[in-house]
């Protein structure tokens, strides 16, 4: 009954699909970095959002709101 879709200028949109005409429920603008990824795995409230820098953010679908947690490519590549 939901879609997350990317837009090219960097927003993410949460569609509600459960009406008779689909609306936008929540929007979360990415201002610093381009959107180049986006993964959300079955049944997770967690949706994954990679960007070109090659960071990877972290969205909670239930509230669409960033989680402060971010990977960080540079740090990454030390492990």
């Amino acid at each position: 009954g939901a879609l997350v879709t990317a837009c090219a200028d960097d927003t993410l949109h949460l569609w509600n699909l459960r009406q008779r005409r689909p609306a936008i429920l929540h929007s979360l603008k990415f201002n610093r970095e381009r959107i180049t990824f986006c993964h959300l795995p079955f049944q997770s409230k967690w949706l994954y959002v990679g960007t070109e820098r090659g960071n990877t953010h972290i969205v909670n679908i239930e509230s669409f709101v960033l989680s402060g947690y971010v990977i960080m490519w540079n740090k990454a590549i030390e492990l």
